[in-house]
C-alpha cells in the first residue's frame, strides 16, 4: 500500500467513527428528557398536641403564692425568649397552659 492509500484508509476510517459517534450522540439526545419539573410536596401539617406543664409545691406553698410563683416563672420565660404564648395570634393546640 502506497502512503496515500494508508491516508485515504485512515480518513474514511476516521469519517466512518465520526459518523458513528454522531449517530449515537443523537439519538442518546432524543433520549434524553427535555427539562426536569420540581414539585412541591403537599406539607403534611399534623397539629401539635397541648402542652399542659404540671409543678407541685414542694414547701408548701399557699395557693397565692403559687399563682404568684407561675406568673413569676411565665414573666421571666416572655423576657428571655422575646415570645409570649399567651398572645391571640398562636393556635389553640400552640398555646402553652400551666396547671
Amino acid at each position: 500500500m502506497s502512503n496515500d492509500e494508508t491516508l485515504n484508509t485512515l480518513y474514511l476510517v476516521a469519517l466512518q467513527l465520526l459518523f458513528i459517534f454522531a449517530v449515537i450522540g443523537a439519538t442518546l439526545l432524543g433520549c434524553a428528557p427535555t427539562g426536569y419539573t420540581v414539585k412541591a410536596q403537599p406539607a403534611v401539617s399534623q397539629p401539635l398536641p397541648t402542652t399542659t406543664v404540671y409543678f407541685y409545691p414542694t414547701r408548701g406553698q399557699s395557693e397565692q403564692q403559687q399563682d404568684r410563683d407561675r406568673y413569676e416563672c411565665y414573666m421571666w420565660a416572655v423576657k428571655q425568649t422575646g415570645f409570649d404564648p399567651g398572645q391571640a395570634q398562636l393556635a389553640p393546640h400552640q398555646r402553652i397552659e400551666v396547671t
